[in-house]
């Protein structure tokens, strides 16, 4: 290859697809989980005190009632 544009056109396209475009993906999974982990979190900040520390004490028992575990 004797064109220097070529080359670095070139280069600059597998940099893409080896680095951007996998950290790109990453990025775009932690987006939805920090949207979901938002969202749950917006339903459950009204609670009162009490009931949050009841929910944490079911633990995995509320999992394995609804055969999540």
């Amino acid at each position: 290859m004797t064109n220097v544009c070529e080359m670095f056109c070139l280069i600059l396209d597998e940099r893409k697809r080896r680095a951007i475009d996998p950290t790109v993906l990453v990025l775009r999974k932690l987006h939805e989980f920090f949207d979901i982990t938002m969202s749950a979190y917006a339903q459950v900040r009204p609670w009162p005190t009490s009931t949050l520390i009841k929910l944490v004490k079911l633990g995995d028992r509320i999992f394995k009632k609804l055969g999540l575990v």
